[in-house]
C-alpha cells in the first residue's frame, strides 16, 4: 500500500471513530490496562522514580509529548 493510501485509510478510520462517538468523553477519566514487556515495565518504573511521579503520570506526559510531536492538525483534522 502506498503512503497516500495509508494516510487515506487512517483518515477514514479516524472519521469512523468520531462518528461512533469516540471523541466525546463519557466520563472525566477512563481506565486503561496494558501488557508491557519486562523491559518496558522496568523502564516505566524507573522513569516514575526519577520523575517523582506515578506511572500514570509518566504515561500521560509521554502521550502529550507524542501528540505535540505529531501535531494537533493531524490528530484532530475535523
Amino acid at each position: 500500500m502506498s503512503n497516500r493510501e495509508t494516510v487515506r485509510d487512517n483518515l477514514l478510520r479516524l472519521e469512523q471513530y468520531i462518528e461512533k462517538g469516540g471523541g466525546i468523553p463519557k466520563k472525566n477519566r477512563r481506565k486503561l490496562t496494558v501488557e508491557l514487556s519486562e523491559a518496558h515495565h522496568d523502564l516505566l518504573n524507573r522513569l516514575a522514580i526519577l520523575e517523582n511521579d506515578t506511572r500514570t503520570g509518566v504515561l500521560r506526559r509521554a502521550l502529550d509529548l507524542y501528540a505535540n510531536e505529531m501535531g494537533e492538525e493531524n490528530i484532530y483534522p475535523y
